[in-house]
């Protein structure tokens, strides 16, 4: 997923101006990694899901199929 969707740029701060805090840069960083994480957190979610899914229906058929026994 981070080949297609890369984090972005982190800036710090802190670097120029140790004292001095730009508060709307962090809640700009913030709001940006939250939105990220969401959507990585989906497409994983969903690559989960149509993965799991035919893997499940395989599975399920598989273990109700009745085998032929004979009896002697």
């Amino acid at each position: 997923m981070r080949l297609v969707y890369p984090a972005p740029p982190y800036l710090d701060p802190y670097m120029n101006q140790p004292m001095k805090v730009d508060l709307e840069l962090l809640k700009e960083q913030q709001a940006q990694t939250e939105f990220r994480n969401g959507i990585t957190g989906l497409i994983g979610n969903i690559t989960a899901y149509v993965l799991v899914i035919p893997l499940f229906i395989f599975h399920w058929r598989l273990a109700n199929k009745k085998t032929n026994i004979r009896k002697k």
